[in-house]
């Protein structure tokens, strides 16, 4: 029997409700800077994807990534971006924090992902490490992206399977599955519970709200 010391967290979709309103701020630049909009179809096929592949995808035939990167930071630096967190989720880190290492693991960038994470209500201080789409040269569903947390695994002498990671998306099964790190999926994203399961997740490590992660994670213990 595994024991979970040491919970990591996908972030868009897992802790943050951000694929709305993200979608309204990049067709607010591609209208602004492009006369330009893209459908919500477009947006959902790509969701997932690495900040610098998403947005370069969905600017495809219109500018270069540099371009719209550039509008995207000088946008946010005048009006940040406001999401709002996942149902129960900030609850969920306040009673997991001082029980259990708390860290992040997200396609997003880390220009923003502290400020999402503050003006969506969580403590920045309950997360002892944070590691985004632009520390690691790998992506999800590359087990790879853990990697990336070995230095703060050694510091803090735990092993891999003291690890729980908890994410929305298939691609965050697939990559705990190819590292060997403990998952639970939470629904709260576009990935079904038949999805998860069809993909070999068993339902005891599945759940439709984040408060009910602390039976899921009794089951891993």
């Amino acid at each position: 029997m595994k024991k979970i010391n040491s919970i990591i967290f996908d972030m868009d979709m897992t802790l943050i409700d951000s694929f709305d309103s993200f979608s309204i701020f990049l067709n607010s630049i591609g209208s602004k800077y492009y006369n330009k909009t893209f459908p919500k179809a477009l947006f959902r096929q790509l969701w997932g994807e690495p900040h610098r592949e998403f947005v370069t995808k969905i600017f495809d035939g219109v500018d270069n990534y540099e371009n719209v990167k550039v509008h995207i930071e000088n946008t946010l630096k005048n009006k940040p971006l406001i999401q709002s967190a996942i149902p129960n989720a900030t609850k969920v880190i306040k009673e997991l924090y001082g029980k259990y290492n708390i860290g992040i693991l997200t396609s997003s960038p880390s220009i923003d992902a502290k400020e999402r994470l503050k003006n969506a209500g969580f403590n920045i201080d309950h997360f002892e490490i944070i590691i985004c789409s632009d520390n690691t040269k790998f992506k999800k569903p590359d087990p790879r992206v853990f990697d990336t947390l070995n230095s703060w695994l050694t510091t803090k002498n735990i092993v891999r399977d003291n690890v729980l990671y908890i994410g929305d998306a298939i691609v965050d099964f697939k990559a705990a599955q190819g590292a060997k790190i403990c998952f639970i999926g939470v629904t709260t994203g576009f990935d079904t519970k038949r999805k998860f399961i069809s993909e070999g997740l068993k339902s005891e490590y599945l759940v439709s709200s984040l408060s009910d992660v602390f039976t899921a994670i009794s089951n891993l213990n």
